[in-house]
């Protein structure tokens, strides 16, 4: 019997549930009304729910192409994903995510992708190279 945590089902794990969480994050800021998407925010790390979420795709982004770097320098690898997404409308950062989220391929039902709007819970997902 193993007392170790499976550290590939742990990882697989919390990318589903990343994926699954940022969609219903995207969906309740796309009821929020353009003025108020954009409006500075006292005390928000990114100044806005826009800031908010165009600085988590960025970082996203960066932190997947990072890993599949083969040793490029962090600039490289910055600005090769500021010429390739559009971090300045609402439909490129759920682009964004979407590229992000483009690496794993849910392996059962109830996983985040099968789950659609229904917001059940995520499952575990089959992750691969994420090459888009």
């Amino acid at each position: 019997m193993r007392d170790a945590v499976d550290a590939v089902g742990l990882a697989r794990t919390l990318v589903d549930y990343n994926e699954w969480a940022t969609e219903r994050v995207l969906r309740a800021a796309d009821r929020v009304p353009d003025d108020l998407f954009s409006q500075m925010l006292p005390g928000a790390g990114h100044g806005s729910i826009f800031g908010q979420l165009r600085h988590i795709a960025w970082v996203q982004l960066n932190y997947l192409a990072g890993l599949e770097a083969n040793g490029s320098a962090p600039a490289e690898i910055a600005a090769q994903v500021k010429a390739s997404v559009d971090l300045e409308t609402r439909a490129g950062i759920r682009d964004a995510f979407a590229r992000g989220h483009g690496g794993c391929a849910p392996s059962r039902p109830g996983s985040p992708r099968s789950a659609g709007a229904s917001g059940s819970a995520p499952g575990r997902g089959r992750c691969r190279s994420a090459s888009t």
